[in-house]
């Protein structure tokens, strides 16, 4: 063998991940969408983000100045038909998604102008709430949940993708966002608000078969 170091790949240090990482970030929202489930009866709300612009060298996902990623914002919600009140249960989960707006918009400093949206569908709603938010930046806490998806091979393996916890996950500031979290620190994967791990995994095993309900592996980004 001839030792000689012409050829040899030179370790050009640390890639940065197109792709949102767990943790606190400075994100803005690009788009928000109503993705309806299989039987068009009910929808759910995703957000996409992105960061700030990263400094170069940096390959950015499909052009992208910073780092993106998608998750849901909501559960799945009813599509309201003419005449069939909501129920209680259905009420709060839309609340619930309306508060989770709002919040956003507070951290945004963009409140009364949120408060000033009207519409009567949710298309129209995301469209005027987006422009609302438009290149305004918040911190967000991002957590993460495990799936059971595949290899390039087709064998199982354990994924990933973000997702935003119920509480505490968005201020005006890096500090103010610590200053919201448990003892002042940041969580880790410990922590089941923060991540959701997979129960278990195993050729035997078919509850953990596809990705989490509250996640779509066709519109979802992965997380690494």
């Amino acid at each position: 063998m001839n030792f000689n170091t012409k050829n040899a790949k030179v370790d050009s240090g640390f890639k940065t991940p197109q792709f949102i990482q767990m943790g606190p970030n400075e994100l803005k929202i690009t788009a928000l969408e109503a993705v309806l489930s299989k039987n068009g009866d009910k929808f759910k709300v995703q957000v996409s983000f992105e960061t700030k612009p990263m400094k170069l060298p940096f390959e950015g996902w499909e052009g992208a100045a910073g780092q993106i990623g998608k998750t849901d914002l909501s559960i799945y919600l009813p599509i309201q038909e003419e005449g069939i009140p909501l129920t209680e249960q259905q009420n709060r989960a839309q609340q619930d998604f309306l508060d989770r707006i709002a919040t956003i918009a507070v951290a945004m400093g963009v409140a009364a102008q949120l408060d000033a949206i009207e519409a009567s569908d949710i298309d129209t709603y995301l469209a005027k709430v987006t422009k609302v938010f438009s290149n305004k930046y918040a911190w967000f806490l991002i957590g993460g949940e495990e799936y059971e998806g595949t290899d390039k091979d087709g064998n199982p393996k354990i994924k990933e993708v973000i997702k935003i916890p119920r509480y505490n996950y968005v201020a005006a500031t890096e500090s103010e966002l610590l200053g919201k979290q448990k003892d002042k620190a940041w969580p880790n994967k410990t922590n089941k608000y923060f991540f959701k791990p997979l129960l278990g995994m195993d050729a035997d095993s078919k509850s953990n078969a596809k990705p989490s309900a509250t996640q779509n592996p066709d519109l979802d980004l992965p997380l690494f």
